[in-house]
């Protein structure tokens, strides 16, 4: 499925398929090297203290990767869509995992051993240019949220955080962009750092604007320049 599009999307909101350009080849070897697995909704993937002895490719399916605070608050970092990369913390020469990852619907990954991956991409220097641009982006995703938790109002991190999920697992339909994940409110506050009751209310104010609409129980964008251009505001208006 191709990424959708919205109006001036930073390039670090694109889908980086960990494959693409590598030839058939190189991928049936990657994959050969691998160990695959299968996860239900809802089963942890790695835990944080995990020891980060390897990486895994997402297949099919979707994942989040969160952190817990001591007293047990969630924050979302990001949602990883089939044909990413993710749990790559040991390539930076961590021991163990900072992170948890979890699958949010039934999801297929390959666990590659760290060493393993190494030499893969060693080997094949398309396989290396798109991890590195995929953990560039991820730490471009880092340094926006730190500094839009300082300095945007929480209604415009709602709205930038639902342009940038139809941007990675929107379905264009003709009512709009559909999520097609199954992401709740208390997901929308958790990745934007507000509580579940904030989220909620913005939620109805943008479907009071025909911002967006709720439509067997997922989000749909209806306006997403609009939102765009309210996400960006300096004041509401």
């Amino acid at each position: 499925m191709e990424p959708t599009q919205h109006p001036r999307s930073p390039w670090y909101w694109d889908r980086v398929d960990l494959f693409d350009g590598v030839d058939e080849a190189a991928r049936d070897l990657f994959l050969r090297h691998s160990t695959r697995c299968t996860f239900r909704k809802g089963q942890s993937i790695f835990s944080e203290d995990d020891d980060a002895n390897e990486v895994f490719y997402l297949a099919e399916g979707m994942a989040r990767i969160y952190g817990l605070s001591p007293n047990g608050e969630v924050t979302i970092y990001w949602y990883c869509v089939a044909g990413e990369l993710f749990g790559a913390g040991g390539i930076t020469g961590s021991f163990k995992q900072a992170v948890n990852g979890q699958a949010i619907s039934k999801s297929t990954v390959y666990a590659m051993l760290r060493p393993t991956f190494e030499q893969m991409i060693k080997l094949n220097s398309q396989l290396a240019y798109n991890a590195l641009k995929l953990m560039g982006g991820r730490l471009r995703l880092a340094c926006d949220a730190v500094s839009d938790m300082r300095s945007e109002r929480t209604s415009s991190r709602v709205a930038k955080a639902l342009l940038r999920l139809a941007h990675n697992c929107g379905i264009p339909t003709d009512g709009g962009i559909r999520l097609d994940a199954p992401i709740t409110h208390q997901e929308v506050a958790n990745f934007v750092g507000a509580s579940r009751q904030t989220v909620s209310v913005i939620l109805g104010e943008f479907e009071e604007r025909g911002f967006i609409a709720h439509r067997s129980r997922q989000i749909v964008i209806v306006a997403p320049a609009e939102m765009h251009a309210y996400g960006n505001a300096e004041a509401l208006p």
